[in-house]
């Protein structure tokens, strides 16, 4: 069973165990609410008075009855899109709580996929390497992929749209694959819409931005088939043909 780290001071930390003990360990690098392996843990030496560790473990149990309730609460919303099209929520430390796939492809994609726990940075890495795989990045033409972050504070939802987008371009690039990465940010009324609709909010945001009257499509196209494009793009804007 994982351990949870709860509390950071210094060069040590404090982790709940499955057993339910507060131990004190080296800091290595650890955040709070990171679940890590107790095998990889390395004690400490034990403090000079009992009082004061004491003092530390109530610290310790204080922090993690709120840091669990951190944990385990929704802050944020990615959404990613090639033509599998993956939802993310996470926590405020960057976790992914859960994973829902918006299509069949992005189902496919997810399956046997464990992404729960995992950082959004390596959650993003992990599905852009299962896309690629599946032979969704075509060598012989230029691939799409639309990143949605939203979260309750727009300055964070910026960073993370960022920072993501940069994470995208330099594994995409170590893939060998020719993708045009964008990212933009959304607000939750726009998250929720999309889940209305059946789509992710960064389609929703880019056919909202073209507001398209007519489009021209093949029926069968390389990343989507043209009447799936046609039955969403129907869902968002009835008016356009």
């Amino acid at each position: 069973m994982k351990a949870v780290i709860v509390g950071i001071k210094g060069r040590y930390a404090a982790a709940l165990t499955g057993d339910g003990r507060i131990v004190r360990i080296r800091n290595c690098g650890y955040t709070v609410g990171q679940t890590v392996d107790p095998k990889a843990l390395t004690s400490a030496p034990p403090l000079k008075k009992a009082v004061t560790w004491v003092a530390a473990a109530a610290a310790a149990l204080a922090l993690c009855i709120g840091g669990g309730s951190l944990y385990a609460a929704p802050y944020a919303f990615v959404s990613l899109d090639v033509n599998p099209s993956v939802e993310y929520v996470l926590n405020r430390f960057d976790r992914v709580l859960s994973v829902t796939a918006v299509n069949d492809d992005g189902a496919a994609i997810l399956e046997d996929v464990r992404l729960t726990n995992k950082s959004i940075d390596d959650a993003v890495r992990m599905t852009l390497n299962r896309i690629a795989d599946e032979g969704y990045f075509g060598e012989a033409k230029t691939n799409g992929l639309l990143i949605a972050t939203s979260c309750g504070n727009e300055k964070a939802s910026e960073q993370l749209a960022l920072r993501l987008e940069k994470k995208a371009q330099e594994e995409t690039g170590s893939l060998n694959a020719e993708v045009q990465v964008a990212a933009v940010t959304v607000s939750q009324e726009k998250v929720e819409e999309a889940k209305f609709l059946g789509v992710t909010p960064g389609k929703l945001d880019l056919v909202e931005q073209l507001e398209p009257d007519l489009i021209l499509t093949d029926i069968m196209m390389p990343m989507i088939n043209g009447l799936e494009l046609a039955a969403q793009v129907r869902r968002l804007r009835p008016a356009t043909q």
